[in-house]
Order: C-alpha cells, then sequence, then structure tokens
C-alpha cells in the first residue's frame, strides 16, 4: 500500500516557512516500520502557495479598494474567503455581498490562483499511485479545505484522513463542528458557526471529501487504520453521512478503508510517548534546515487564549531519559542547520528537563536550538544548561505588560518574576524572542502602553531578537467558546451594515468564523489599529530588527 503523507500551510507565506514536522515524522515511522506502507511525502513549500501569498499580500497592500477601512488581517482573510468561496460555490457569501463592493471577477481570480498552488501536489499525488492520502491541517483550514476538495475532484474514491499538524494547535475540530455543532468541550457553537454561509456547504461537503476525523495526536487511529501490531480494537468514533447531520452508533470495530460512505470523527486516545518509533525525517531534510524535538508533552496551566490543555488535558507526559538520548541522537543524524524545542516550556517540569540537559552534557552533545520558558522563578541551574547545550534564543509568552489583563486571561505570570527570568536569560547570552497578544476582549488602549513600557524596560538589559504579535480570536472554537462569551460580554453577530461593522472590535472571515465580536469591555477595531501602530513606531525605534504581526513579518530594512 502507498500512502500520500500532505503537509498544509500554517499560515500566509511568501517564503518557505516552518521546520520539520516530529508529529508527522512520528505518524510516517509508524506507517514505514510498523505498518509496512510506503510513504511519500508532500509539503507545500515545495508547491507554488508562496505565489498566492505574495498576491494576497500584494492585493491587500495596494490593489483592493473597499468602502470600509479593515485592519490589513480582516482583508487579508477577506480575500482569502472570496477564494475559498468561488471554490465551494457559496450561494449567500462575500462574493455577492455589496457591503464590501467587491469586484465580481475578484473571486473567480483569487481561486484559479490558489487551485493552481495545490494543483501540483495533487497531480503528484496520483502520478505516484497512492493508495490513500493523510492530510495534515493547520489552523488557517481554508488551504485543507481548498486542497481535500482538490483531492476529491480527482479521485472521489481515494480514502482522505485528516490529522492535525501541530500537536499543540488543534484545526481538526473545525472540520468536525459543522457537523456535530459543538466544540471539544461538547458546547454548542450554533451563535458562531451558525452565522457562516459557509457551515451548510461544509455540511455536505465534509462527508463527501474525507474518510476520516482524527481529533487528538491520532497515532492509536493510525496505527488501528493500518494495521500495525500496536494498534487497537477498541476505537470509537461518529460517524456522519451526508446529507443527515445526525449521529449514528459508534463504530465498533474501526472499518476498514472502502470507497466514500461517510465521514468518522474520532477521538484519539493518549499514548506513552516512548511507545513511538524513532521519527523519519528524510523527507523533510532536503525541504527545512530546522528540525523540532521535545522532551514532554502537555500543559498544567489553563490560559484563556490556548488550546493544549483544552484539547490535551493539563497532564505532563515525558520520555524516559534513555528515550530521549536515542531519539536526539538520531535526530541530530540528519544534520538540521538548527533545531527548536517544541515543549510548552522547560521550566514547566524543571527536574526533567535539568535530567535531559545534564545527559547532554555528559555525552558532550551540543547544538544550536530555541527553547521556551514560562514567566516562573528562574531555576539558574536549568538557564545556565540551557545555554550550555547551545540554546542562542529563548521563546517567552509575554502576552501583556498589564497584571490586570493577565488576570482575566487566566494567565498566572508574576511581571517582577518574569524581569528576574529575563535578566538570568540575558546573563547568559541568550537572545529572547517575545509573544504578546493585542485584542484581547478585557484590554484596553492604556494596557498597551503598559506593555510597551514592560517591553522598553526588558530592552535596556536584554536583547531582544524578535517580537510576535497575535491578533486574538474572540471566536477559536477550542479556545474561547461561545459558553464563555458571557463572562467577558461578548456579542457575536452576523455583519450587516457598515455601521455595525465599524463599531465591532474584531471582524472575523475565516472559515466558521463568519461575524463580527463585540467586546463589553476591550477595544473597537479601529483602537486596536491604534494599538497595532503603537507597536510598531516603539519596536521600530527600539531598533528590534523582526517585528511579526499575525499574518506578516515585517523587517525595518524593507521599509
Amino acid at each position: 500500500m502507498r500512502v500520500a503523507v500532505v503537509s498544509t500551510p500554517y499560515t500566509f507565506a511568501s517564503e518557505k516557512r516552518g521546520a520539520a514536522s516530529l508529529h508527522i515524522g512520528y505518524i510516517i515511522s509508524i506507517l514505514k516500520n510498523e505498518c509496512g506502507v510506503d510513504v511519500r511525502y508532500f509539503d507545500y513549500n515545495t508547491s507554488p502557495f508562496h505565489l498566492y501569498s505574495q498576491v494576497i499580500k500584494e492585493m491587500a497592500k495596494t490593489k483592493v479598494q473597499l468602502p470600509i477601512r479593515l485592519l490589513y488581517s480582516e482583508k487579508l482573510y477577506l480575500l482569502n474567503r472570496l477564494a475559498l468561496e468561488e471554490i465551494y460555490g457559496v450561494p449567500e457569501s462575500m462574493r455577492t455581498n455589496s457591503l464590501f463592493g467587491i469586484n465580481a471577477g475578484l473571486a473567480e481570480k483569487l481561486s484559479h490562483i490558489l487551485t493552481l498552488a495545490f494543483s501540483s501536489i495533487v497531480t503528484e499525488i496520483f502520478a505516484e499511485e497512492c493508495d490513500a492520502v493523510l492530510v495534515f491541517v493547520s489552523p488557517d483550514i481554508t488551504y485543507a479545505l481548498a486542497l481535500c476538495n482538490l483531492i476529491h475532484a480527482e479521485n472521489p474514491n481515494v480514502p482522505v484522513i485528516l490529522c492535525d499538524n501541530y500537536t499543540f494547535e488543534p484545526a481538526t475540530p473545525y472540520f468536525a463542528a459543522p457537523l456535530t455543532r459543538k466544540d471539544i468541550y461538547g458546547n454548542s457553537v450554533e451563535t458562531v458557526i451558525g452565522f457562516d454561509p459557509l457551515t451548510p456547504v461544509m455540511e455536505k461537503m465534509v462527508p463527501e471529501m474525507l474518510d476520516w476525523i482524527i481529533i487528538g495526536e491520532g497515532y492509536d487511529v493510525i496505527r488501528t487504520i493500518f494495521n500495525s501490531r500496536y494498534g487497537t480494537s477498541n476505537l470509537e468514533g461518529v460517524t456522519y453521512t451526508a446529507p443527515s447531520k445526525g449521529q449514528s452508533e459508534p463504530v465498533f470495530p474501526v472499518p476498514a478503508l472502502t470507497a466514500k460512505n461517510g465521514v468518522t470523527i474520532v477521538h484519539s486516545r493518549q499514548i506513552d510517548l516512548d511507545t513511538l518509533p524513532l521519527h523519519e525525517f528524510a523527507e523533510m531534510r532536503e525541504i527545512y534546515e530546522a528540525a523540532e524535538f521535545e522532551i514532554t508533552r502537555g500543559c498544567p496551566y489553563n490560559c484563556m487564549f490556548c488550546e493544549r490543555s483544552g484539547m490535551f488535558g493539563n497532564l505532563i507526559r515525558s520520555h524516559s531519559l534513555e528515550y530521549m538520548e536515542r531519539l536526539i541522537k538520531h535526530t541530530l543524524s540528519y544534520g538540521f542547520k538548527y533545531y527548536t524545542n517544541i515543549d510548552t516550556a522547560l521550566n514547566v517540569d524543571e527536574a526533567k528537563s535539568i535530567e535531559f540537559l545534564q545527559m547532554l552534557k555528559r555525552n558532550k552533545i551540543k547544538f544550536p536550538y530555541q527553547a521556551n520558558l514560562r514567566g516562573r522563578r528562574p531555576n539558574r541551574e536549568l538557564i545556565k544548561l540551557i545555554a550550555e547545550t547551545g540554546c542562542k534564543e529563548i521563546t517567552i509568552g509575554i502576552e501583556t505588560g498589564d497584571e490586570h489583563l493577565l488576570e482575566s486571561m487566566n494567565k498566572v505570570q508574576d511581571l517582577s518574576i518574569l524581569y528576574d527570568l529575563i535578566s538570568s536569560i540575558a546573563e547568559n547570552q541568550m537572545e529572547l524572542m517575545l509573544f504578546l497578544i493585542v485584542g484581547f476582549p478585557t484590554e484596553s488602549l492604556e494596557s498597551i502602553g503598559r506593555t510597551l513600557q514592560f517591553v522598553t524596560n526588558i530592552h535596556s538589559f536584554a536583547k531582544i531578537d524578535v517580537v510576535n504579535v497575535e491578533l486574538y480570536h474572540a471566536g477559536h472554537i477550542q479556545a474561547l467558546g461561545p459558553h464563555k462569551y458571557k463572562k467577558y460580554g461578548i456579542e457575536w453577530t452576523k455583519p450587516q451594515d457598515l455601521k455595525e461593522i465599524e463599531s465591532a472590535s474584531r471582524l472575523f472571515l475565516e472559515p466558521g468564523l463568519y461575524g463580527q465580536a463585540k467586546y463589553k469591555y476591550g477595544m473597537d477595531r479601529f483602537q486596536t489599529h491604534t494599538a497595532l501602530e503603537m507597536y510598531t513606531s516603539k519596536f521600530k525605534a527600539l531598533g528590534i530588527e523582526n517585528f511579526v504581526c499575525h499574518t506578516v513579518t515585517q523587517k525595518w530594512a524593507d521599509k
């Protein structure tokens, strides 16, 4: 049997981005070494997708004039939305919405370019005579929707299995939600997806395009589908068959891959990480300069904006030291230029991290990597070991410099302790990548000012390499679900007229998130725009080389 493994884009990217995925590497190894499957790997970085991104960005900056002022990110997603709706033939859509004044031929042009971006991958899949396709989807599901539609159109009888590309940023629930009308907690998401004219189209198309939606890590399900000796016979799923919205009895045992007769949604079980085979990076080595590695998986915290704890619970799992020694030597044998640690943070389980780093020192293993730390009281032994084993950059999710806003986010973080942590990082000559959130439902311009002062203070004694600003996703069905909106005074409505959009906090145009969110306690859209301008001006003045804002990386030298 020959299986295509396909990695889809994470976001707009006009140049090669990302790192060799450890998660996909595990799946490839399971298929090859346990199931005897012949694997063909396909990566969006080798497709013309970058050309599509360049077109979208150029149009958003200069070419598309609208009767309403949109945030740059809103305009990007509007154009993405136009392309997808044209591909799916959504009847009541942005294409026909006079509110936005869209040129009639624009959607057709964009859909043609997006189709071209992925058509080469689809052609190669079937030229290789693949018997099944595993599509690894990232949070921006537009691209996976377009790709799966092309695969289905080319050969509707080839089974398609949808998996998450990143185990810590789940996207598969977006595909399940139009069918189940629930989030991963079991709460209704009707108030969000109910506004989306794409929802009824997805209700029909998802069961036609997909055979499996695997929510979670998926190792147990993949092993069972492809008959690994490590598989299980007691997977339970919910089968949906278009056009029915009803729920059937759980599938038991898992049916064989046959011609399409519906989609099976399965919640994967967590496994002992040491039972995973050593990952396969051979297919990715020629594409990426960086590769991922991992010591622990999971997060004990419950930050309101994050999907990890909601998706995988608060349990921390880890590899044994013996496994990690084999794993890291195996990873380094591929000879990547640098590496990134994808643990939630190396100071969540400090004892396990110190044990791992001491093992590296004993074996005289040193390599360039990036790691994450949480804003906790510094363990100086740990930080020293991180630096001594080759770490060049530490990533920290500061989110905000406003303590009241941190409390609202349920982000357990003391700013004075964070100063101490960053001081220790600076003393060990490691650079910083800082993550900030803009547009949380209780944020104000005063909060932005406090964050800017906090970053300025850090800049006085530490080297800040990158600042990454993320616009908050109020409608994220894995994070702040509709059942939690009441706490923040969020109203979710369908776009109706210019006046209502102008008074909204955010306008969402991504699949499943069509509508406007109004924050009772937070900023409106124009204040959010002002906040982004404040960040841009300050970071430029501070001489921070890279400022990453949501979907666009800006280098001041390019200005």
